[in-house]
């Protein structure tokens, strides 16, 4: 089946229904202008009444990660990490706070269901639960044991994976 590149959203809408045989081409002009150009930008926004729980996120790629979610709507951060805030630099916390965010960090081991009961418990904002690698869901209280080892399989598996 041939679509012109022009039409590519019914090709994709075609291949979606999985019942064609072969392949599917996508014709392109002799004049790439006549083609139109749009950029789509699409702008994330996180909710600033959630609690949002990171997995270790103390290290370069979580505080400019940390940084980011704040600058797109996080209010409230709960970092959960071995070393707690003991090697993190108070510039990191104080840009959080610039940017409206409240933190709390807590000392201890994901891998330790009443640490993370206790950390969990004690919060009273609703649930947003993602780790520093991408794994999310919505609980409202806290987090489900299956919940947690989700999570915990999610950020093992992707480790494995690197």
């Amino acid at each position: 089946m041939v679509f012109d590149a022009i039409n590519v959203r019914d090709a994709f809408r075609y291949m979606q229904k999985g019942q064609h045989l072969g392949k599917i081409v996508l014709k392109f002009p002799e004049n790439p202008n006549e083609l139109p150009n749009t950029l789509v930008r699409s702008q994330m926004e996180l909710r600033g009444d959630a609690s949002y729980f990171l997995v270790g996120g103390l290290g370069g790629l979580g505080q400019a990660i940390a940084i980011w979610m704040a600058e797109h709507g996080a209010k409230n951060l709960i970092f959960f990490s071995r070393t707690g805030a003991n090697k993190v630099s108070q510039s990191f916390f104080d840009e959080l706070a610039e940017l409206g965010c409240c933190v709390q960090v807590f000392a201890g081991d994901i891998s330790d269901l009443a640490a993370v009961k206790n950390v969990t418990g004690k919060q009273t904002n609703r649930w947003r639960s993602a780790d520093v690698h991408g794994s999310e869901g919505k609980h409202v209280g806290s987090p489900l044991c299956s919940d947690w080892l989700i999570i915990i399989y999610r950020t093992v598996h992707l480790t494995k994976c690197l």
